[in-house]
């Protein structure tokens, strides 16, 4: 759980960059923005945002997060980072890879992205652009908060349990947390698989399916926008050869392969895979998803042959 702490703070140490940047109260430094949570038993408010090309980013900067209303009454609860990607201008080279690794991390992979998190950078509740203004967001805001509570009730419940009813109050306790940050939360999935080893509930599964698409995200989207297929294809077949994933998460790595096989006009391999996702599972999202790119070739050699 402490892994990926240790990777934005050995970022930092390396840093001459200003600490304190983004507008009044805002940080671009995360190790800094953690330790003074810690110190002043506040959250962190996590702004993952594109502030020179991302429409929605610049709406919720300018009619909240720069209202005076806002950084009147935020501060209260939270310590505010931002954590920006932005085209035009350039960020100093460590604030810049940090941001890269924070976006890793946590499996963001658009914007705006606004994630509340405990001090030590564990997230409860996640949001991001929304009509009303600073106001209305800061109501939003105690809103979500509440998850905070309602996990660390949980938590506390499950201390004094074992077995299956172990497993059962941290998976309540995690049920609050973004499915695509569960993730981090590696003390608490470990509790569970030795509380409920036959993963009576299917939870641990799930948890599966989402490590697979957040570490197939991050190996395969960068390609998929540089439209580098072929390589996207290796980076499957070895995450499938070294990762082992059984069952949905098979389905899911899979499904990448699908996508890039469709892109490169691949046809009759991207049907073939479609098929083999199918007979895994017919009735989930991976073989939904790969019934509609089946039916898509097949339109289009419909066309073809017309």
């Amino acid at each position: 759980m402490t892994h990926f702490l240790k990777i934005t703070t050995l970022v930092f140490a390396l840093s001459l960059c200003p600490a304190w940047a983004g507008g009044d109260g805002w940080t671009s430094h995360f190790a800094e923005a953690k330790a003074r949570a810690a110190k002043e038993g506040k959250d962190l408010l996590l702004n993952f945002t594109s502030s020179d090309w991302c429409g929605w980013c610049i709406k919720l900067e300018k009619e909240v997060f720069s209202q005076d209303e806002f950084e009147r009454n935020v501060a209260r609860d939270f310590v505010l980072v931002v954590l920006d990607n932005p085209r035009k201008e350039k960020l100093p080279v460590a604030v810049e890879k940090q941001n890269q690794s924070l976006r890793d991390i946590y499996a963001v992979t658009g914007c705006p992205v606004v994630l509340l998190c405990d001090a030590q950078g564990r997230p409860y509740a996640k949001t991001g652009y929304r009509q009303g203004g600073a106001g209305d967001y800061l109501k939003h805001l105690t809103g979500l908060k509440q998850q905070r509570g309602e996990r660390d009730a949980a938590l506390a419940a499950a201390a004094g349990l074992d077995g299956p009813a172990k497993a059962r109050a941290l998976e309540k306790a995690l049920s609050v947390v973004p499915c695509h940050c569960l993730t981090l939360y590696k003390d608490e999935l470990a509790a569970i698989a030795l509380a409920d080893p036959d993963d009576i509930s299917g939870f641990t599964a799930k948890v599966k399916v989402g490590e697979t698409a957040n570490a197939l995200r991050v190996l395969i989207h960068p390609l998929f926008t540089k439209r580098d297929f072929q390589t996207a294809l290796v980076r499957v077949d070895t995450y499938i050869k070294e990762k082992k994933p059984t069952g949905e998460a098979l389905q899911t790595a899979m499904l990448y392969k699908l996508q890039a096989l469709y892109m490169e006009q691949k046809f009759d391999e991207a049907t073939q895979l479609a098929e083999e996702v199918i007979a895994i599972n017919d009735t989930n999202r991976p073989a939904r998803f790969s019934s509609m790119i089946k039916k898509r070739i097949e339109r289009l050699r419909s066309k073809k042959s017309e």
